[in-house]
């Protein structure tokens, strides 16, 4: 998936979920780990999408040195 600048990276996660209302999920969703690992590939590309890997700038947030910064995104 690309970076903020649009190189490519190859991005690993560990997803943690929660259902929130198990008996809505369980007649609306017909394949539930499909639907959590197309959700979890959205998010990991729009977070990816917004920063740059590594940069020049001290006060823009990377892909590789800020993960506690950028995993706020994530929630």
């Amino acid at each position: 998936m690309p970076d903020g600048r649009g190189n490519p990276l190859e991005v690993s996660a560990v997803i943690t979920y929660m259902i929130d209302r198990p008996v809505e999920a369980l007649y609306h969703i017909n394949d539930m780990s499909n639907f959590l690992k197309n959700q979890a590939y959205d998010v990991l590309r729009r977070v990816c999408g917004k920063f740059p890997y590594r940069s020049n700038d001290p006060n823009q947030a990377t892909l590789l040195d800020d993960g506690s910064a950028i995993s706020k995104h994530m929630r």
